[in-house]
Parts: structure tokens; C-alpha cells; sequence
């Protein structure tokens, strides 16, 4: 009989640390995705940018179809999203680009600029 004590003991020890661990463990929110989101909603547009220029492309037409694949995205994920560009070239290509990326009552709005020079 005392063994087994012993081993309805230790059960309700494991269950009560289980208890604490999971009331302990941090649930994401929604905020928390939306910076994720827009990082790499971020992300992705420099990646274009550089692989345009890395692939002698069209930077513009190649952010115009990304813009649009990723507005179809967010937006099954009920997220706005609004993203402007402006190109400059020369002997540097400099593209300044205007995010807004929104869910419910949260958003980010940022502008940040991509420079790059690629040499031949």
C-alpha cells in the first residue's frame, strides 16, 4: 500500500507541473504576427529589388507582381496592405518604398530605401 502512495504522489506532482507549465507558456498575439508579417513583407521586397538588378529584369514590373501576389495573401489573412515606390537609377539604383501593413486596430507604416549598384 505504501508504494503505491508513493506512486499516486508523484502522478499528481507531474500533472500539477504540467498545469504551471502550460498557464506559463506565452501565447503569440496578433500584434506579435503583424511584426513578423511585416518583416517579411519587407524582406521580400528587397529581395526583389536585388534579384531584378542582380538579373538585368525590370525592378518596377517585378515589384508590381509581387506587390500584387502579396496583397492577395495578407488579405485572405484580412490584413490591409498598401505598399508605393518610386525608382531612381543611374549609376546607383535607388528604390524608396512606402509600407502600410494593418490588422484591426494595429499597423505598421514605414519607408525605407533599398540602394543598390551593381557592377557589370
Amino acid at each position: 500500500m505504501k508504494g503505491q502512495t508513493y506512486v499516486i504522489i508523484a502522478v499528481l506532482i507531474v500533472l500539477f507541473l504540467f498545469l504551471i507549465r502550460s498557464t506559463f507558456i506565452t501565447q503569440k498575439t496578433p500584434e506579435t504576427f503583424l511584426y513578423e508579417n511585416y518583416l517579411d513583407l519587407r524582406n521580400e521586397l528587397t529581395k526583389t529589388i536585388e534579384l531584378s538588378l542582380l538579373n538585368g529584369e525590370s525592378v518596377g514590373n517585378n515589384l508590381d507582381s509581387f506587390i500584387s501576389f502579396s496583397e492577395d495573401v495578407y488579405a485572405k489573412r484580412n490584413y490591409v496592405e498598401d505598399v508605393t515606390y518610386s525608382i531612381s537609377t543611374g549609376t546607383t539604383t535607388r528604390v524608396t518604398i512606402k509600407i502600410y501593413l494593418g490588422l484591426e486596430n494595429s499597423y505598421f507604416n514605414d519607408t525605407f530605401v533599398v540602394s543598390r549598384t551593381v557592377y557589370s
